[in-house]
C-alpha cells in the first residue's frame, strides 16, 4: 500500500509537466562552429542547405576561415564546398542564401563582399562590386531575377549579369535610429520589402524605394513612425501568412499584427513560450508558427489557435523547410538539426 502510495504521489507530483519533447531529430549534422545568428538557407526543393562555419582561430575562438558548405538534407551528407579566389577566406562570411531557381549561392559578411557561386560546380561567378562591408544580408525578389544587399546601403542587383540596378541609403531615408545591417523581407505580390535593423523596422515600396511607414523604439517624430511594442523579440519580425499584415512579437509571446499597407493594427494573439522568445518564424502555409530564445527550446504552434504541438531542442535562428514539414534548428555547438513536423 505504500508503494501504491508513493506511486501515486510521484505521478502528482511530476504529472503537472505536461509538455511533449520530441525525443530526438531525424538529422544532425554541419560543422561545429556555425554560427546561430548566421543562419542557413535551404533550396527550394527542401533537398540541400547552404551553410556558412568556420574554423576557430588562436585568439578567444574567433573564426580564423569562413567555410562555405552544401548539404543533403536527406542524408545529411556534404555534397561540396565553396572556395574564393581570394583572400576573402580568411574574413567571416555572415550570411547565405541559394537563387529561387537553384543555379547560385550566395555569401555575404565582414568584410566579405557578395560573392555568388555556381551550385552544381562550386566555381565562383563573381564578386558584386561596392559591396566589402562590416557584415550583411541576403534576399531575392520571389523571381529570383535580382538578389539585394543590406547593410547600410541597400543594392539591387541583376542575379544573372551582376549589374547594380538599384540603391538606396536607407540610414538617411529611413527611420532614424536605423542600423546598418538589416534582415529583408519580401511581401508575396513583392509590392513591399520590410527591413528589419533590430532596432526598428521599416515598409518601403519596393518600385519606389519609398518608406510607408516605420516601427521605432525612440519616440516618434514622424506621422509614418510607430511605438514598437515593448521589449519585442530580436528576431521577432515576420510576414503574416496572407501577406498583408507584418507580426512583432514580443519577448513574452504576444503577437501583434498591423497591416503592410498602413501600418494600422489588425489582430493580436498570444502564445505560452518557455521563456524569453529571441526567434519567431511562420510556416510556408501558415499553419504553423515556431518560437525559440536562449533556454534551448524551440516550440511549435498551431496558428491561429496558438496551441503548442510539438517542443524540440535547439536554438538559433530556427526556421521551416519550403514544405513546411521540417524544422531546422542548431545545437550549442554549431551542428544542425532537422526535425520531421508530421510525426
Amino acid at each position: 500500500m505504500k508503494f501504491a502510495l508513493l506511486v501515486l504521489a510521484g505521478v502528482a507530483v511530476f504529472g503537472v509537466v505536461h509538455h511533449v519533447t520530441a525525443p530526438a531529430p531525424r538529422l544532425q549534422f554541419g560543422d561545429a562552429g556555425i554560427a546561430q545568428f548566421a543562419p542557413a538557407a535551404f533550396s527550394r526543393d527542401g533537398k540541400t542547405i547552404l551553410a556558412r562555419g568556420y574554423r576557430s582561430g588562436p585568439v578567444f575562438g574567433a573564426p580564423s576561415q569562413s567555410l562555405l558548405r552544401l548539404w543533403d538534407t536527406s542524408s545529411g551528407k556534404q555534397i561540396r564546398d565553396y572556395k574564393t579566389n581570394s583572400e576573402k577566406q580568411t574574413q567571416e562570411i555572415r550570411k547565405v542564401g541559394i537563387s529561387p531557381d537553384g543555379k547560385y549561392v550566395f555569401a555575404i559578411g565582414q568584410d566579405f563582399p557578395l560573392t555568388m557561386w555556381e551550385t552544381e560546380t562550386g566555381k565562383e561567378i563573381r564578386t558584386f562590386a561596392a559591396t566589402t562591408i562590416s557584415t550583411g544580408r541576403i534576399a531575392f525578389t520571389p523571381d529570383g531575377l535580382n538578389v539585394i544587399s543590406a547593410s547600410g546601403m541597400l543594392r539591387i542587383w541583376e542575379t544573372k549579369s551582376g549589374d547594380l540596378l538599384r540603391d538606396l541609403d536607407y540610414r538617411k531615408t529611413g527611420p532614424r535610429g536605423g542600423a546598418g545591417d538589416a534582415q529583408i523581407f519580401f511581401s508575396i505580390d513583392a509590392k513591399y520589402i520590410v527591413l528589419d535593423c533590430g532596432t526598428d523596422v521599416s515598409v518601403w515600396d519596393f518600385e519606389k524605394l519609398e518608406m510607408k511607414f516605420a516601427f521605432v523604439q525612440y519616440p516618434p517624430t514622424r506621422p509614418i513612425e510607430f511605438r514598437l511594442p515593448v521589449v519585442n523579440a530580436v528576431r521577432g519580425f515576420a510576414m503574416s501568412p496572407d501577406g498583408q499584415g507584418l507580426w512583432i512579437t514580443t519577448t513574452d509571446g504576444k503577437i501583434t499584427e498591423y497591416e503592410i499597407d498602413t501600418g494600422k493594427l489588425r489582430k493580436s494573439y498570444q502564445i505560452n513560450p518557455d521563456g524569453d522568445i529571441h526567434v519567431l518564424a511562420v510556416s510556408p502555409k501558415g499553419d504553423k508558427i515556431m518560437t525559440t530564445g536562449f533556454h534551448g527550446n524551440t516550440i511549435v504552434y498551431s496558428f491561429p489557435e496558438c496551441k503548442e504541438i510539438k517542443r524540440m531542442l535547439g536554438y538559433g535562428h530556427v526556421q521551416f523547410s519550403p514544405d513546411g514539414k521540417t524544422a531546422l534548428t542548431f545545437t550549442k555547438n554549431g551542428r544542425m538539426m532537422l526535425w520531421d513536423l508530421d510525426k
